[in-house]
């Protein structure tokens, strides 16, 4: 037996079994779907609309010129530059950015995808790279200043596979400009491991 996943309307999913192809049989209790409430209906349609959250990661969109800075041992600063691309998909739900970089002579290329989840109330990020085979994904409630977003998640590399704390902070409140800075550990111990300055 296997399971087809059906989308419904309003976001709701039902599984269908199906055995060698063939339909169940109609009319069998064992077989039928659960049919979901008028009022889970409406609940699930209002969360599939977007809200003012998903408006203001849609300030991300466009062409942006990138400057990254990473403090190095003894207090000084790498800096490298790139381009970030930002184009929202279905339906402005989310946003897709394309960097492209260099860092320490390597070419870099990487897709981040930010979102706002209105099921658990959380802006949301996936970051994916050419340098690695994993993703990296954070998430955080919307703060006191809206145009400033902060996220955390874990942050995974072949020295620490099972993860370390990381916090990252997108700033927009500045016209024609965003600030991340990303930084790892916890409390006393936490240090800035990237920052990333967007310009128009």
């Amino acid at each position: 037996m296997s399971l087809v996943l059906l989308l419904g309307g309003a976001g709701t999913a039902t599984l269908a079994p199906t055995i060698l192809g063939q339909d169940p049989k109609p009319g069998s209790a064992k077989n039928a779907a659960p049919t979901p409430d008028g009022e889970t209906l409406r609940r699930a349609q209002e969360l599939s609309r977007t809200t003012v959250e998903h408006d203001r990661l849609a300030k991300l969109a466009g062409k942006w010129k990138l400057t990254l800075r990473t403090p190095l041992v003894g207090g000084k600063v790498r800096q490298e530059k790139g381009t970030v691309v930002g184009q929202p998909i279905l339906g402005g739900r989310y946003v897709v950015l394309n960097f492209r970089m260099s860092l320490s002579g390597r070419d870099v290329e990487a897709v981040q995808i930010v979102g706002f989840d209105t099921l658990r109330h959380l802006y949301t990020s996936s970051w994916r790279d050419n340098q690695t085979t994993w993703p990296i994904q954070s998430s955080g409630s919307p703060g006191k200043e809206a145009d400033l977003l902060h996220l955390a998640g874990l942050l995974r590399d072949a020295e620490t596979p099972r993860g370390q704390a990381l916090r990252m902070t997108l700033d927009m409140r500045t016209k024609d400009q965003v600030t991340v800075r990303l930084h790892t550990g916890v409390r006393d111990k936490e240090v800035l491991m990237q920052e990333q300055i967007w310009r128009r």
